[in-house]
């Protein structure tokens, strides 16, 4: 059974809770795969193995970070009428 690798990404909000997870697992090789390969195949795919794991649980995580974000500023500006926008953005145009 092969051994196992596990990256995860934890976004808190403001009071700690955690808002977004994202993990992403991939396979390392075993002791007798290692021995078998010899020490630089091993390392390169470990190496290769960490990467793609990091950049799949980040970008998951900036993606539904973004995605949360948007709709919180959808549903702010949705509040507004259009003349408190207007008001809004006359007021703090220079």
């Amino acid at each position: 059974m092969p051994n196992r690798m596990k990256i995860s990404v934890s976004i808190e909000d403001e009071n700690g809770h955690e808002a977004i997870y994202s993990a992403s697992e991939r396979d390392l090789p075993t002791l007798r795969e290692f021995e078998a390969q010899g020490f630089r195949p091993s390392i390169n795919q470990i190496d290769k193995a960490f990467l793609e794991a990091r950049k799949e649980a980040t970008d998951r995580a900036v993606e539904e970070y973004l995605e949360e974000i948007s709709k919180k500023k959808r549903m702010r500006s949705s509040k507004n009428t259009p003349k408190e926008k207007w008001v809004k953005d006359f007021v703090t145009t220079d």
